[in-house]
């Protein structure tokens, strides 16, 4: 009895130790068969799928090294990069999927800090940026400003004092002076028709401007604006000549004109033999002051205007006959012509000079421009 277990101890130990001996040659040679497929590799050894993630996730960096691998029975690739300060292992699978990445373990405390370091500059590196820029931008402005100012001053002053005239003798005779446009206040929807007349009578021949025909009547007031004016202290004059019209005859000039429908009117009614300054507002004309004239139909007549903050004088033929204020429109506009009703009139020579205090606005072109 005692023979047989003895026996037996010595077979388990022969068989414990050639089972211990058989593990520590499978691990031996396992570990020989992985020091085997351990493989230096240049990236253009390496797989296209491999190449492509090793380059995705170095990007801005540079690889150290690629080993191609056999880890617990199957072959990897590992990549180690350099990222500025920071070094990281890549593990990737032949078929191009990311496995792992993580920074070196002694370099991550040093690259979180770095990395927080890096942060930090870059947020006050932009604080700083827009504060700049803000002050940048603020500051064009400025200049900007500044510029337009001088611009504005020294149009003004090279315009003050300056004569715009229009005597129309550049437009061709039979058509609208060019930059003028035809209006009305409460038209019947048959506007008046201006053209441009060949006329040796007028004050600056051969042309002057006219109605020619003209179907209107009652509270209808005819226009024709010159478009690109703008005025808001200013002297005016004009040259007019009544040539017919059973209800209503003579005209005059219009200034401060918003649309058809907002301007001051000066006009001579040779019919009521009188002289007045109106405005119409909204289309409704209400008189501001007038004076009594008897002057001759067959000649030409000088209307003027002078119109200074809220204070209008009105002259005909050099004499004053009219000097009142008003406050109704204080803004600049365009100047005009205006007929009544069923008149028919001529004009020519309208000067137009803006005064001191007073604005002008126009594009540039020449100080004749008809």
């Amino acid at each position: 009895m005692l023979k047989r277990s003895r026996f037996l101890s010595a077979f388990v130990a022969v068989l414990l130790g050639a089972f211990l001996f058989g593990s520590a040659q499978w691990a031996a040679a396992e570990e020989r068969e992985e020091e085997e497929h351990e493989q230096k590799l240049e990236l253009k050894q390496v797989p296209p799928a491999v190449r492509i993630t090793i380059k995705r996730e170095s990007f801005g960096g540079r690889i150290t090294e690629i080993e191609k691998e056999k880890k617990g029975g199957r072959v990897v690739y590992e990549v180690d990069v350099k990222i500025g300060r920071r070094e990281y292992e890549l593990i990737i699978a032949p078929n191009g999927t990311l496995l792992v990445k993580k920074l070196e373990a002694e370099e991550e405390e040093e690259g979180e800090e770095h990395e927080a370091r890096e942060r930090e500059e870059h947020e006050e590196h932009a604080r700083g940026k827009e504060g700049r820029e803000r002050e940048e931008r603020a500051e064009r402005g400025r200049e900007r400003k500044e510029h337009e100012g001088r611009s504005r001053e020294r149009e003004e002053r090279g315009r003050r004092g300056r004569v715009r005239v229009f005597n129309f003798d550049k437009d061709k005779p039979g058509t609208v002076p060019r930059g003028w446009k035809v209006a009305e206040t409460a038209g019947q929807g048959q506007p008046a028709k201006w053209q441009v007349i060949r006329d040796k009578t007028a004050p600056t021949p051969p042309n002057a401007v006219a109605i020619v025909e003209n179907k209107n009547y009652g509270h209808t007031f005819n226009l024709l604006i010159a478009k690109k004016t703008r005025y808001r202290d200013l002297k005016l004059s004009l040259r007019v000549k009544a040539i017919a019209g059973r209800e209503d005859q003579g005209g005059g000039p219009i200034w401060r004109a918003k649309n058809g429908d907002n301007y001051y009117i000066c006009r001579w009614n040779p019919l009521e033999k009188n002289f007045r300054v109106y405005y119409v507002k909204n289309g409704r004309r209400r008189q501001i002051a007038s004076a009594r004239i008897d002057a001759d139909t067959s000649k030409w007549h000088t209307i003027e205007i002078i119109h200074q903050g809220t204070r209008i004088t009105a002259k005909f033929d050099g004499k004053k006959y009219i000097e009142v204020s008003d406050r109704t429109f204080l803004n600049p506009g365009m100047v005009g012509l205006w007929v009544k009703a069923d008149g028919r009139s001529a004009f020519d020579s309208l000067k137009v000079q803006a005064l001191k205090g007073g604005r002008e606005r126009r594009d540039r072109d020449e100080d004749e421009d008809n």
